[in-house]
């Protein structure tokens, strides 16, 4: 793995990121709306654990998609967004 995009201090100049990759559980397939998907479920998290910074969540879930297929798009859906 490459642990350059590990444990990196957040970017300055915006608020820390973090990017959800996966399939429906991301994506929100069988979620009564897309609200209820973990990526946005982790947004509202943080935001109530940490109210006075803004903290973004990207989701990049996809549904249906297998692990080669996530893997094959790490570097343009991860890593060029520059999560923290």
């Amino acid at each position: 793995a490459d642990r350059d995009h590990v444990a990196a201090p957040p970017q300055a100049g915006r608020p820390p990121r973090i990017v959800a990759l996966g399939s429906a559980s991301a994506r929100g397939a069988g979620a009564s709306y897309a609200a209820h998907a973990y990526p946005a479920r982790l947004q509202d998290e943080l935001g109530h654990h940490f109210p006075a910074s803004t903290i973004e969540v990207v989701n990049k879930g996809i549904n249906g998609q297998k692990t080669p297929a996530m893997i094959a798009r790490f570097e343009r859906d991860v890593f060029a967004l520059k999560p923290d």
